[in-house]
C-alpha cells in the first residue's frame, strides 16, 4: 500500500507543481474534557493536494490481487467497503472545519489490473469519488488517466496554470 501511496504522491508533485502535495494530519473537530482529547486517534491522510481554490484528500487502497470487481476486495457483502468510506468521510468532515477547507473533496483510489471502477457521490455535502487506476496498460495511458483523476472538476484555467506543461499537453 505504501508503494502505491508514494507513487500517487510523487506523480502529483511532478504533474501539479504549484500544488502542495503530501500527507496531512487531520485535526479532530472535537472538544475533550479533563485531557480526554489525548485519547483520540491520529488521523493522517495518504495524499492531500492543496491549492487556494481546491483541496482534495486521496486515500489509496491497495489489494494484493489487483482486483476491483465484486470478486475482489474493494467491495464487501453490502457494496463498497464501508470502513474505507467511513475513514474518508471522517477525514473530510473534520478537515472541513478548518479555515479554507469548506469545499474539500475526497477520493478512494486503488490500482487494478482487471476492471476499472469509477463512482461519484455527494455524501454529507462532500464530493466523493471511488476510482481505480488500471496499471496493466502503457505508461502514457496510466499517466493520462491519473492526471484526469487528480484534476477532474478543476476550471480549465486552473488546469493550465497548475499542471506542468507536459501534463497540460496530455489533457
Amino acid at each position: 500500500n505504501r508503494l502505491f501511496e508514494d507513487f500517487i504522491k510523487g506523480f502529483a508533485m511532478v504533474h501539479l507543481p504549484k500544488a502542495k502535495v503530501g500527507k496531512k494530519h487531520v485535526p479532530w473537530d472535537a472538544v475533550g474534557y479533563n485531557g480526554s482529547e489525548a485519547m483520540l486517534p491520529t488521523m493522517e491522510t495518504d495524499v492531500t493536494i492543496e491549492q487556494p481554490a481546491r483541496k482534495q484528500i486521496v486515500e489509496c487502497k491497495f489489494y494484493k490481487d489487483g482486483s476491483t470487481t465484486s470478486g475482489g476486495t474493494v467491495y464487501d457483502a453490502g457494496g463498497l467497503r464501508s470502513g474505507h468510506l467511513y475513514q474518508l468521510l471522517a477525514y473530510l468532515s473534520h478537515q472541513r472545519a478548518q479555515p479554507g477547507w469548506s469545499r474539500v473533496t475526497g477520493m478512494l483510489l486503488s490500482p487494478t489490473v482487471k476492471e476499472a471502477i469509477d463512482y461519484r457521490f455527494s455524501i454529507l455535502g462532500h464530493d466523493v469519488w471511488v476510482r481505480s487506476l488500471d496499471l496493466n496498460q502503457p505508461w502514457r495511458a496510466i499517466q493520462n488517466r491519473l492526471l484526469y483523476i487528480l484534476t477532474e472538476g478543476w476550471e480549465r484555467q486552473d488546469d493550465v496554470s497548475n499542471c506542468s506543461s507536459e501534463s497540460v499537453r496530455a489533457l
